[in-house]
C-alpha cells in the first residue's frame, strides 16, 4: 500500500508557511521515496550529495525542540508557531515510524525528517545555515 494522498496532504498543510529559523529561513518541501530503509550512502546519492558529505543524525525531538518550546518572552504570533511546530511534530510520530533527522552538510546543512509509512519513506526537506 502507498503512502496515502491524505497523509501528504495533511504534511503539506502543516508546513504550509512554515519556516524553518536559521541565520535564512526555509521552507519546508514534503517527498516520498519508494525504499524501506536508507543508509548514509544512500542518502548521499539519493540526495545529491557528494560521498564525503558528513552527516549528522539525531532523533526528532532534540531537532525541534527549539521550535516546539514555549517562552515567557513569546508574543501571540510566536507562540502561535510554536504550536504549530508541535502539531507538526505530534503528525510526524502517529503517522510515521522510525523517524529520525539527518543533517548533511556544514554550514549550509540540508535537513531530511524521514520517517517509514506503507513501504516507503516520507518526510521533510529544509535548509539550514549555521555559522
Amino acid at each position: 500500500m502507498k503512502a496515502s494522498t491524505e497523509l501528504l496532504n495533511q504534511l503539506n498543510t502543516l508546513t504550509d508557511g512554515l519556516l524553518w529559523p536559521s541565520e535564512a529561513d526555509y521552507p519546508f518541501e514534503v517527498f516520498v521515496w519508494d525504499d524501506l530503509a536508507i543508509t548514509p550512502e544512500q542518502l548521499r546519492l539519493k540526495t545529491g550529495h557528494s560521498p564525503d558529505t558528513a552527516i549528522k543524525t539525531m532523533p526528532i525531538d532534540d531537532f525541534f525542540c527549539p521550535c516546539t518550546t514555549e517562552q515567557d518572552w513569546h508574543n501571540e504570533e510566536e507562540k502561535a508557531e510554536v504550536k504549530r511546530y508541535q502539531e507538526l511534530v505530534s503528525f510526524l510520530k502517529e503517522n510515521l515510524e522510525d523517524v529520525k533527522v539527518y543533517k548533511l552538510g556544514k554550514c549550509e546543512i540540508d535537513v531530511y525528517i524521514i520517517g517509514q509509512c506503507s513501504g516507503q519513506l516520507i518526510g521533510l526537506q529544509t535548509k539550514v545555515i549555521e555559522t
